[in-house]
């Protein structure tokens, strides 16, 4: 009798064995499924973005709060950072705060674009860009002409009205808060991250 309950007991570990086995193995392939999909991804980011040294394109738009006309062609001649928010995006609003500061450290002019209706733009940049230059992107042309896939993003241009790179949104672990960074045309990404950048301060000396 007892060799019978031993023999069931022996055959059921070895169930619960290959069972776990099982389970590792489907995990481990769901693990690598989600890992090309994220390479995959990112390859594609990269390659739908504007090319380092290429021409960035024309605009024209009138600014959120005054209605004033700016035309691209009136902006060459220094660096200019420009930054893309849209009012809906609570990233954009935790980073705003910050665009001084970094359009400093690249010693770059700073325009905003930002995308959406004209109503909920001009109450985002009342309450939280009273003082920078803001222009409406009603209809998107700006963003899609300048390849951009979400918000917040930035494109710094040098004084031939270039690309010198592109920027996207992380989270800096020291200060717990979103912030941009710009990224050098073709590095690597980040892997827990599709838009992830370089160091900010790498290349700043460039500029």
């Amino acid at each position: 009798m007892s060799s019978i309950i031993f023999f069931c007991s022996y055959i059921a570990l070895w169930v619960l064995v290959l069972f776990e086995t099982l389970v590792l193995v489907v995990l481990v392939r769901q693990l690598g499924s989600q890992q090309t999909k994220v390479t995959s991804e990112t390859k594609e980011v990269s390659e739908t973005l504007l090319a380092t040294g290429s021409k960035a394109p024309e605009f024209q738009a009138s600014e959120v709060l005054t209605r004033n006309i700016v035309k691209s062609n009136t902006l060459r001649g220094h660096y200019l950072l420009l930054v893309f928010i849209s009012p809906y995006c609570s990233t954009c609003e935790a980073i705003v705060g910050d665009l001084e500061s970094f359009r400093a450290k690249l010693n770059a002019r700073l325009l905003v674009v930002c995308s959406g209706a004209k109503k909920e733009s001009s109450s985002f940049v009342e309450k939280h860009l009273p003082k920078t230059q803001v222009i409406l992107d009603h209809d998107g042309s700006i963003s899609r002409n300048f390849k951009i896939s979400g918000t917040p993003m930035a494109v710094l241009l040098d004084s031939e009205w270039s690309i010198v790179r592109y920027g996207f949104h992380s989270s800096d672990p020291q200060r717990g808060n979103p912030e941009l960074k710009l990224k050098e045309q073709g590095e690597a990404q980040p892997e827990n991250t599709i838009l992830g950048f370089a160091s900010i301060n790498k290349g700043l000396g460039e500029v």
